[in-house]
């Protein structure tokens, strides 16, 4: 985008949409440190009062998103 490549840097937006929509389906980082750690990165505990990511947005939205962009590996 800085370089003035609009169009690319449109594309990227929009191949990546729903990753940043995943980084939301709960209070972040939640969603930052489970993906960290899926793509096999040191990302540490969630210190309380948060908890871990929810089975169901771990399974059917975080790692849908992770495999659709490449991100990990498909199980």
């Amino acid at each position: 985008m800085l370089e003035g490549e609009t169009e690319k840097a449109k594309e990227i937006n929009i191949r990546l949409y729903s990753l940043f929509e995943a980084m939301f389906f709960e209070t972040n980082p939640i969603p930052v440190k489970k993906a960290a750690e899926m793509m096999g990165l040191s990302s540490g505990r969630v210190r309380l009062p948060l908890g871990a990511l929810s089975k169901a947005n771990v399974a059917k939205l975080l790692k849908k998103v992770l495999e659709g962009l490449e991100m990990i590996a498909r199980a």
